[in-house]
Order: C-alpha cells, then sequence, then structure tokens
C-alpha cells in the first residue's frame, strides 16, 4: 500500500463527522421523521437538492407533518430548481392532483420558496465569487502574511515509519503581528504531530499589506504539512475522487479538496488535478452540512483567499454553522463580531456566541469573555466582577495567558484595586516577555496603574 493512501485512509477516520445530510437520510430510514426534517430543513436553505427534494416526499406522504400537496408541490419546484434528476417528474405527478386553485397556492409557494433559496439568492447571500487559476496566482491577500516562520521539527519516529500528513490551527492575529489563541481543529494522523505544530507556530510572526488594518485579526487558519521527499503521489487513487466528486457526492469532495491542498503545498500534481478550484469543493461539502467546509469558506469569503473578499457572506456561513451547534465556528463568530470594525461590531450578538461555544468547552472563549466584561462600552456587558470570577476559572483550566492577566489587572483597577491591578499585570508582562510578544502595550497598562 503506498503513503498516499495510508495518508488518505487516515483522513477517512479522523474527518470530522458533521454530514448532516446523512445524519437526514439515515434518519429517514429508521422512520425517525422528525429528525430527518430536522436535518432536511437545516439543509434547504443551503441549496441542497437531495434535503429540499425529500421535504417534498415527506410533505406529500405526511411524514413527520401534515399530508399538504401543495407544500410537496413547492419543495419538488425547488429541487428541480437545483437540479434533482426526480423532481420534475415528482413536480408533476403532484400537480395532476392538484384543484385549479390548489394549484395557484401551489404556485405561489413554490415562487416564495425560490425566492428565498434559488441560485440567485445563494449567491447573494453565501456563495463565493471564484476566481480563474490566473486570478489566483495573483491575487493579493487581504490580510495579515507571514513576516517571519518558523518550519516544524518532523518527528524521527514518523519519518522513519514515512508516516506524512498536517496540522490545521486557527488563531488569532495580534496588532503586533504575534500569533494568539492557537487551537488545533485538525490533525492527520490524529495527534500525531501536534506538538510539532504548535512549537513552529507560535514563533511565526505577521505583518499587514498596504490596506490591511493593524489590529486583531480574529479567525485566521493554517495547515503546516509534513511531507517526505520519497513519497509517491498514487494519480490513479486521486483520480478515484475526482471521478466520485463529479458525481455530486459531497463527503467525497470534502475529502479530495483537502487532500489537494496537502498536495499543492508539498508535492507536484498530475496535470489532471492541477486546476481544481478547492473553494469549490469545500462548497459543496459546506451544502451537505459540513461545518469543517462551512468554516472553511467562512475564513476564505472572509480572507479573500482564492475568491473574491466578501466578509458579509464568511460571516453568514460562520452563523450557519454556529446555529447548528459548532463550537468552533460559535467562538469564530462571536469573536469577529467582537473585535472588527465599529460598523459590524454587534457586542450582544458577540456574548450570545462566545457563551455558547464557552458552555461547550471552548478553551478560548471564556478568554474573550472576560475582556468583554473588562473593555465593554455598554452598560449591559461592562462588568469587572463577573470579569474576576470568570478570569480566574479560566487560569485554573489552561495554560497562563497573558491577555487574561492582563484583562484581570484591567478589571481590579476599574475596581479601584490597585495593587491586584499591578500584580495581575506583572504578571501579564512576564507572560508576554516570555511567549515573544510586543511588551509596549503590556508595560504602559503597567505604567498606568503604578501611577495611580
Amino acid at each position: 500500500m503506498n503513503r498516499l493512501w495510508i495518508f488518505v485512509a487516515t483522513m477517512l477516520i479522523s474527518l470530522p463527522q458533521h454530514a448532516d445530510l446523512s445524519q437526514g437520510l439515515t434518519a429517514y430510514a429508521e422512520d425517525d421523521f422528525a429528525t430527518a426534517r430536522t436535518e432536511f430543513l437545516a439543509l434547504a436553505p443551503l441549496g441542497n437538492e437531495a434535503a429540499i427534494f425529500n421535504l417534498g416526499v415527506m410533505s406529500l406522504y405526511g411524514e413527520g407533518v401534515e399530508k399538504d400537496a401543495v407544500d410537496a408541490y413547492a419543495w419538488f419546484s425547488l429541487a428541480a430548481h437545483w437540479g434533482h434528476p426526480d423532481a420534475k417528474s415528482a413536480q408533476k405527478k403532484v400537480k395532476q392532483v392538484l384543484s385549479p386553485t390548489a394549484q395557484k397556492l401551489a404556485q405561489q409557494k413554490a415562487l416564495e420558496y425560490q425566492t428565498a433559496w434559488d441560485k440567485a439568492a445563494l449567491q447573494q447571500r453565501l456563495f463565493p465569487q471564484l476566481l480563474t487559476a490566473e486570478q489566483r496566482n495573483s491575487h493579493q491577500s487581504s490580510s495579515p502574511v507571514p513576516a517571519r516562520r518558523q518550519n516544524p521539527h518532523y518527528p524521527i519516529e514518523l519519518a522513519r515509519k514515512g508516516i506524512e500528513g498536517w496540522v490545521v490551527m486557527e488563531f488569532s492575529v495580534a496588532a503586533d503581528g504575534s500569533v494568539r489563541d492557537l487551537l488545533i481543529t485538525e490533525s492527520v494522523p490524529e495527534k500525531a504531530f501536534d506538538k510539532a505544530a504548535l512549537q513552529a507556530m507560535k514563533k511565526w510572526r505577521y505583518e499587514f499589506p498596504e490596506g490591511v488594518e493593524q489590529r486583531d485579526h480574529p479567525g485566521q487558519s493554517i495547515r503546516l504539512d509534513f511531507s517526505l521527499s520519497n513519497a509517491v503521489v498514487d494519480e490513479n487513487k486521486l483520480d478515484a475522487m475526482l471521478t466520485q466528486y463529479q458525481t455530486g457526492d459531497p463527503s467525497t469532495a470534502l475529502l479530495y479538496a483537502r487532500v489537494l491542498d496537502h498536495l499543492k503545498i508539498t508535492k507536484e500534481l498530475p496535470p489532471a488535478h492541477q486546476d481544481i478550484d478547492t473553494t469549490a469543493l469545500y462548497q459543496m461539502a459546506a451544502q451537505a452540512g459540513s461545518h469543517y467546509a462551512q468554516r472553511e469558506l467562512a475564513r476564505r469569503l472572509m480572507n479573500g483567499d482564492t475568491c473574491v473578499q466578501e466578509r458579509k457572506k464568511g460571516l453568514n456561513w460562520l452563523q450557519i454553522a454556529a446555529q447548528n451547534g459548532d463550537p468552533q465556528a460559535q467562538y469564530a463568530l462571536g469573536s469577529q463580531l467582537l473585535w472588527i470594525n465599529d460598523t459590524e461590531q454587534d457586542q450582544n450578538k458577540a456574548h450570545h456566541w462566545l457563551m455558547a461555544a464557552h458552555e461547550q468547552g471552548h478553551p478560548y472563549a471564556g478568554v474573550h469573555l472576560v475582556r468583554l466584561f473588562t473593555l465593554a462600552d455598554s452598560e449591559q456587558w461592562h462588568d469587572p466582577k463577573r470579569a474576576i470570577v470568570l478570569g480566574k476559572e479560566m487560569l485554573a483550566q489552561q495554560d497562563t495567558n497573558a491577555e487574561l492577566l492582563s484583562a484581570l489587572a484591567a478589571a481590579h483597577h476599574q475596581l479601584g484595586e490597585t495593587k491586584e491591578a499591578i500584580k495581575w499585570q506583572k504578571r501579564a508582562v512576564k507572560y508576554a516577555k516570555r511567549s515573544g510578544w510586543a511588551l509596549e502595550p503590556f508595560e504602559q497598562a503597567l505604567t498606568k496603574y503604578q501611577s495611580s
């Protein structure tokens, strides 16, 4: 078995399991119509033709909902718009049993569904504007770019065994260009390269190209690839994935996208695969309910990575994943709404999503909540006492974080507890120095507390 196929087989085990369409189809097959309908209804606004068609079937036969031929007609009409092969014939059969009055109602409802969820509506609200291969090669980033990189150390034992893989990390870029809030969201093989990736990434520094605001940039993502020069690309396996993806299989689309993203960095791709746009692959998987694909599509849209930059669409994808319970999307959406520009900032929604992520155990959501309670300009969320309680809880659960220590110091200072503020800020300076962060903002805060 060649190394690429070992690598792909490992991926199949480690892929995040948020296949809502599969869950819906399984529930339907088991006559769990309530669960099936919930899953299909979540996917219909994403243009998922299979989910839309099945909603028509369930309305037609009264599965999990009262029988409603008018509603079935409307769903079949939308499914036909999205290209489902059986939708037009189903729509025609339903129309034959409707009275003239019911036909008018059905057509009106079909128009309502299409106005909300047809291709034009989703193109405006969600879908990326893809770039040509030439445009992608000349495209300038709309986000911070690496100024200093640290190559990860390849674990010797893994190299001896010929094991390749990658680690995906989400993080924030601070105004000083340092990397913060590092969180591993995927590792292939699981945990094999985690330590090496984290050690390297902590030493990266970013800069801000012309036109990119020098501020905190949450919601960044990167993949560090671990590849051996003697590993072989199995073109037959790639061809099989391409063929399966072209049949409309979203699970294969996600797998194929991630393999291509890895190989584009580490290997020379066979000609048939060189111009495949992985953004389109992630879109297919996102429409099928993959939270990973939805977050990746959001990142690309917000950063203008391989597509036109459209922040609003990116936030919409994050909201979809967040509403469906993904803690990483909840954290990303909350932090974006908290620290982005004033026109998009929404502290109420930021609190909602950060709290949802915190309650699911996201390690950095609590840190941002502490900062919100300390720095918020609204009376509703400015609560230094609450910040102190939560901040100390967070310190007991994770490695020391200079931003968290500084937020605790600020909270104590706001309560007039100067000695406590100085104590916590001294610790913040210490850990900021240890992390290689710019010391100026931490030292300025310490000076302020010492002189008060």
